[in-house]
């Protein structure tokens, strides 16, 4: 109906001039005379046309048979089904994502590790075949040791990355019962419930020897961080509109967006967990810092009185 409005004042003009070539003729043919009255019928139907209540009309019609149709498919199996296959697809990714993090961040840091061990030790062996292998399959060992170790961590980012990936799948679905959602808008919605996941499993479970206030400080750095995450999804589109319109970097603007949004929400996320840990809402670190302080002090103590028994013991002797 929006198009058949918006092109209503061209359908009169070209009626309009229809009616007056016919009428221009003069003596018409029983032909030619019902198609002149056909026109000027049309053409008072066009006349007639209200286009505010046409509008109206036909967005309560639609409405109703939205209505219909969203009750029939959102209650239907298909949907059902739908939901359920894109879920566990969507918590299947994330999984996959989480885990492999693990494994590659413990793979960077142990690589790193066996390099610097290289760098400030070098080999003791040398550097001749017969020794140099038989060393470097050695580190490679340590470095696949470490890497297994991880694998309880790796299981339960994978366990985390698919209840995330599930549950924003699913809020993103029912977001689109209503109003449709962009890709940074999904991708937004992920990185949140990630992030709200870790933090609400760290409130309920902490680990073991964590208070409640240390876990608190630790979830506000999760939550900080997912915010710093979204942040940076949010202006993604607009540092990639920035970007194309530069002369000659429009073929590398997905790339360069990539490693912005990246070192910009890693700089936040490192300033905003630095500036909650100088806030210590929860006190956490002023009694690290107390207990530090006191078991220095206990020490000082032991060792002072470790030495006055020595001094009572020399005196005794002498």
């Amino acid at each position: 109906m929006g198009e058949f409005i918006k092109g209503l004042p061209q359908l009169k003009e070209k009626n309009r001039e229809k009616i007056k070539k016919l009428e221009a003729k003069g003596e018409l043919t029983p032909d030619q005379a019902t198609q002149l009255r056909k026109l000027r019928e049309k053409q008072e139907s066009y006349d007639a046309i209200d286009a505010d209540k046409a509008l109206e009309a036909d967005r309560k019609a639609r409405k109703a048979q939205d209505r219909r149709i969203n009750k029939e498919y959102y209650t239907s199996k298909k949907f059902v089904m739908s939901t359920v296959t894109t879920g566990v697809s969507e918590g299947g990714r994330t999984a996959f994502k989480q885990a492999i993090g693990i494994v590659l961040c413990e793979f960077f840091k142990a690589t790193f590790d066996e390099i610097q061990d290289i760098y400030v030790n070098g080999f003791s062996t040398g550097f001749e075949d017969s020794h140099f292998f038989p060393v470097l399959k050695e580190q490679l060992s340590r470095i696949a040791v470490r890497i297994a170790a991880k694998w309880k961590d790796a299981c339960e980012a994978f366990r985390d990355g698919f209840i995330s990936g599930f549950l924003s799948n699913l809020v993103t679905v029912m977001i689109n019962m209503f109003v449709r959602t962009g890709k940074r808008i999904v991708h937004i919605i992920r990185e949140g419930f990630f992030s709200l996941l870790r933090a609400i499993k760290i409130l309920c479970i902490p680990p073991e020897g964590m208070t409640t206030g240390q876990a608190a400080h630790e979830a506000s750095k999760l939550i900080a961080a997912g915010l710093a995450a979204i942040g940076g999804i949010a202006v993604e589109q607009h540092i990639d509109n920035m970007i194309k319109l530069a002369p000659g970097l429009e073929f590398f603007a997905d790339t360069l967006t990539t490693v912005l949004i990246g070192g910009l929400t890693g700089l936040a996320t490192t300033f905003i967990v630095y500036a909650i840990d100088t806030m210590d809402v929860f006190k956490v670190n002023e009694q690290k810092r107390h207990e530090v302080a006191m078991d220095r002090l206990e020490e000082d103590l032991n060792r002072m009185f470790e030495e006055g028994d020595v001094f009572v013991n020399r005196l005794a002797y002498l």
